[in-house]
Protein backbone atom coordinates (compact mmCIF):
# COMPACT_ATOMS: atom_id res chain seq x y z
CA UNK A 1 0.00 0.00 0.00
CA UNK A 2 1.34 3.42 -0.89
CA UNK A 3 2.20 5.77 1.99
CA UNK A 4 0.12 8.93 2.32
CA UNK A 5 2.79 11.35 3.35
CA UNK A 6 0.96 14.23 1.68
CA UNK A 7 -2.30 14.92 -0.10
CA UNK A 8 -0.42 15.69 -3.33
CA UNK A 9 -0.71 12.29 -4.95
CA UNK A 10 -4.47 11.95 -4.38
CA UNK A 11 -4.99 15.41 -5.81
CA UNK A 12 -2.87 14.64 -8.85
CA UNK A 13 -4.89 11.52 -9.47
CA UNK A 14 -8.01 13.65 -9.89
CA UNK A 15 -6.53 15.76 -12.69
CA UNK A 16 -7.88 15.24 -16.21
CA UNK A 17 -5.87 12.59 -18.02
CA UNK A 18 -4.55 11.01 -14.82
CA UNK A 19 -4.36 7.21 -15.01
CA UNK A 20 -7.20 5.22 -13.43
CA UNK A 21 -6.28 4.12 -9.95
CA UNK A 22 -8.98 2.01 -8.28
CA UNK A 23 -7.38 -0.94 -6.50
CA UNK A 24 -3.92 -1.74 -5.15
CA UNK A 25 -2.22 -5.08 -5.45
CA UNK A 26 -3.19 -5.91 -1.85
CA UNK A 27 -6.89 -5.26 -2.53
CA UNK A 28 -7.00 -1.76 -1.02
CA UNK A 29 -9.15 0.79 -2.83
CA UNK A 30 -8.57 4.55 -2.87
CA UNK A 31 -11.71 6.64 -2.36
CA UNK A 32 -12.30 10.37 -2.56
CA UNK A 33 -14.93 11.76 -0.18
CA UNK A 34 -17.82 13.55 -1.88
CA UNK A 35 -18.87 16.58 0.22
CA UNK A 36 -22.19 16.78 -1.61
CA UNK A 37 -23.15 13.41 -0.10
CA UNK A 38 -21.33 13.87 3.20
CA UNK A 39 -21.55 15.87 6.42
CA UNK A 40 -18.82 16.83 8.86
CA UNK A 41 -20.40 18.63 11.81
CA UNK A 42 -19.73 19.77 15.35
CA UNK A 43 -22.53 20.08 17.91
CA UNK A 44 -21.82 22.81 20.46
CA UNK A 45 -24.02 22.78 23.55
CA UNK A 46 -24.95 25.67 25.83
CA UNK A 47 -24.32 25.35 29.55
CA UNK A 48 -27.85 25.03 31.01
CA UNK A 49 -26.70 26.07 34.48
CA UNK A 50 -25.83 29.67 33.58
CA UNK A 51 -28.07 32.62 34.45
CA UNK A 52 -28.89 33.50 30.82
CA UNK A 53 -29.12 29.95 29.51
CA UNK A 54 -32.69 30.57 28.39
CA UNK A 55 -31.49 33.26 25.99
CA UNK A 56 -28.70 31.17 24.45
CA UNK A 57 -28.68 28.31 21.96
CA UNK A 58 -27.13 24.99 21.16
CA UNK A 59 -25.35 25.15 17.80
CA UNK A 60 -24.47 22.92 14.88
CA UNK A 61 -21.48 23.88 12.74
CA UNK A 62 -20.86 22.13 9.41
CA UNK A 63 -17.71 22.12 7.31
CA UNK A 64 -17.67 23.27 3.71
CA UNK A 65 -14.88 23.29 1.13
CA UNK A 66 -12.96 20.39 2.67
CA UNK A 67 -11.11 17.48 1.06
CA UNK A 68 -11.08 13.87 2.23
CA UNK A 69 -9.24 10.77 0.99
CA UNK A 70 -9.52 7.19 2.20
CA UNK A 71 -7.65 4.00 1.38
CA UNK A 72 -9.52 0.90 2.55
CA UNK A 73 -9.11 -2.85 2.21
CA UNK A 74 -12.19 -4.94 2.96
CA UNK A 75 -9.98 -7.78 4.11
CA UNK A 76 -7.66 -5.70 6.32
CA UNK A 77 -9.16 -2.80 8.30
CA UNK A 78 -5.82 -2.27 10.02
CA UNK A 79 -4.31 -1.05 6.77
CA UNK A 80 -6.67 1.91 6.42
CA UNK A 81 -5.49 5.38 5.48
CA UNK A 82 -7.68 8.42 6.16
CA UNK A 83 -6.88 12.10 5.62
CA UNK A 84 -9.13 15.17 5.91
CA UNK A 85 -8.27 18.84 5.46
CA UNK A 86 -10.86 21.46 6.50
CA UNK A 87 -10.61 25.25 6.04
CA UNK A 88 -11.71 26.99 9.24
CA UNK A 89 -13.18 29.82 7.15
CA UNK A 90 -15.51 27.23 5.58
CA UNK A 91 -17.23 26.41 8.87
CA UNK A 92 -20.90 27.36 8.62
CA UNK A 93 -23.00 27.63 11.80
CA UNK A 94 -26.68 26.93 12.30
CA UNK A 95 -27.98 26.38 8.80
CA UNK A 96 -31.76 25.88 9.27
CA UNK A 97 -31.78 22.44 7.61
CA UNK A 98 -28.86 21.29 9.74
CA UNK A 99 -30.49 22.52 12.95
CA UNK A 100 -33.59 20.51 12.10
CA UNK A 101 -31.51 17.46 11.17
CA UNK A 102 -29.81 17.39 14.57
CA UNK A 103 -32.88 18.17 16.65
CA UNK A 104 -32.26 21.89 17.27
CA UNK A 105 -35.73 23.17 16.48
CA UNK A 106 -35.27 26.90 17.06
CA UNK A 107 -34.13 29.04 14.13
CA UNK A 108 -31.39 31.67 14.24
CA UNK A 109 -31.61 34.81 12.11
CA UNK A 110 -28.95 35.64 9.54
CA UNK A 111 -27.63 38.27 11.94
CA UNK A 112 -27.38 35.79 14.79
CA UNK A 113 -25.62 33.27 12.54
CA UNK A 114 -23.16 35.96 11.46
CA UNK A 115 -22.41 36.79 15.09
CA UNK A 116 -21.91 33.12 15.93
CA UNK A 117 -19.41 32.73 13.09
CA UNK A 118 -17.56 35.92 14.03
CA UNK A 119 -17.21 34.73 17.63
CA UNK A 120 -16.25 31.23 16.51
CA UNK A 121 -13.39 32.46 14.29
CA UNK A 122 -12.12 34.98 16.84
CA UNK A 123 -8.71 34.85 18.45
CA UNK A 124 -10.21 33.62 21.72
CA UNK A 125 -11.92 30.68 20.01
CA UNK A 126 -10.62 28.95 16.84
CA UNK A 127 -8.17 31.80 16.07
CA UNK A 128 -8.74 31.34 12.34
CA UNK A 129 -6.22 33.97 11.27
CA UNK A 130 -3.36 32.05 12.89
CA UNK A 131 -4.71 28.52 12.49
CA UNK A 132 -6.66 28.44 9.23
CA UNK A 133 -6.97 24.65 8.86
CA UNK A 134 -8.29 21.65 10.76
CA UNK A 135 -6.83 18.28 9.80
CA UNK A 136 -7.30 14.63 10.68
CA UNK A 137 -5.03 11.75 9.71
CA UNK A 138 -5.73 8.18 10.82
CA UNK A 139 -2.91 6.08 12.22
CA UNK A 140 -4.81 2.76 12.47
CA UNK A 141 -8.22 1.11 12.27
CA UNK A 142 -9.46 -1.94 14.14
CA UNK A 143 -12.65 -3.96 14.41
CA UNK A 144 -14.85 -6.06 12.19
CA UNK A 145 -18.44 -6.65 11.03
CA UNK A 146 -18.81 -3.02 9.98
CA UNK A 147 -17.88 -1.48 13.35
CA UNK A 148 -14.42 0.06 13.20
CA UNK A 149 -12.37 2.09 15.70
CA UNK A 150 -10.58 4.75 13.68
CA UNK A 151 -7.60 6.14 15.59
CA UNK A 152 -5.78 9.21 14.43
CA UNK A 153 -4.41 12.70 15.00
CA UNK A 154 -6.85 15.63 15.05
CA UNK A 155 -5.24 19.05 14.72
CA UNK A 156 -7.39 21.98 15.78
CA UNK A 157 -6.22 25.50 16.57
CA UNK A 158 -2.63 24.34 16.11
CA UNK A 159 -2.94 21.61 18.77
CA UNK A 160 -2.78 17.93 17.82
CA UNK A 161 -4.54 15.30 19.91
CA UNK A 162 -5.07 11.59 19.36
CA UNK A 163 -8.73 10.63 19.09
CA UNK A 164 -10.58 7.36 18.48
CA UNK A 165 -13.82 7.56 16.50
CA UNK A 166 -16.17 4.55 16.52
CA UNK A 167 -17.43 4.24 12.95
CA UNK A 168 -20.02 2.12 11.17
CA UNK A 169 -18.41 1.40 7.82
CA UNK A 170 -19.99 0.04 4.65
CA UNK A 171 -17.62 -0.49 1.75
CA UNK A 172 -17.67 -1.97 -1.73
CA UNK A 173 -15.67 -1.69 -4.93
CA UNK A 174 -17.90 1.19 -6.01
CA UNK A 175 -18.83 3.02 -2.81
CA UNK A 176 -17.63 3.90 0.69
CA UNK A 177 -19.79 5.07 3.60
CA UNK A 178 -18.93 5.68 7.25
CA UNK A 179 -20.83 7.20 10.18
CA UNK A 180 -19.72 7.94 13.73
CA UNK A 181 -19.21 10.53 16.43
CA UNK A 182 -16.77 11.34 19.19
CA UNK A 183 -16.69 13.84 22.06
CA UNK A 184 -13.90 16.41 22.08
CA UNK A 185 -13.19 19.23 24.56
CA UNK A 186 -12.35 22.83 23.79
CA UNK A 187 -9.75 23.01 26.57
CA UNK A 188 -7.90 20.02 25.10
CA UNK A 189 -7.19 22.23 22.07
CA UNK A 190 -6.10 25.30 23.97
CA UNK A 191 -9.20 27.48 24.28
CA UNK A 192 -12.03 28.04 26.73
CA UNK A 193 -15.68 27.51 25.78
CA UNK A 194 -17.31 30.70 24.51
CA UNK A 195 -18.90 32.85 27.21
CA UNK A 196 -20.46 36.30 27.40
CA UNK A 197 -21.93 38.64 29.98
CA UNK A 198 -19.25 37.76 32.55
CA UNK A 199 -20.31 34.12 32.38
CA UNK A 200 -24.07 34.77 32.34
CA UNK A 201 -24.12 32.52 29.30
CA UNK A 202 -21.51 30.10 28.02
CA UNK A 203 -20.99 26.90 26.09
CA UNK A 204 -20.12 23.53 27.50
CA UNK A 205 -16.54 22.34 27.24
CA UNK A 206 -17.64 19.10 25.54
CA UNK A 207 -18.55 19.12 21.86
CA UNK A 208 -19.71 16.28 19.60
CA UNK A 209 -17.78 15.75 16.37
CA UNK A 210 -20.07 13.98 13.88
CA UNK A 211 -18.78 12.23 10.76
CA UNK A 212 -21.14 11.03 8.02
CA UNK A 213 -19.12 10.58 4.84
CA UNK A 214 -19.56 8.89 1.51
CA UNK A 215 -17.01 8.45 -1.23
CA UNK A 216 -16.27 6.93 -4.60
CA UNK A 217 -13.19 5.23 -6.02
CA UNK A 218 -10.81 7.67 -7.64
Amino acid sequence: MRPWTTLLLPLLALLPGAPAQAQDADGAIDYVVEPGRSTLAILVYKDPDTIAAGASHDHVVVSQGYTGFITWSQGDNGGCKVAFDLPVSGLSPDQPAMRQRYGLHSTLSDGQRSDVKKNMLSREQLDASNHPRITFEASSCSGSSGTVQVKGALTLRGVTKNVTIPMEVTVSDTDFAAEGRVTIRATDFGFEPYSAGFGALKNKNEMALIVDVKGRPR
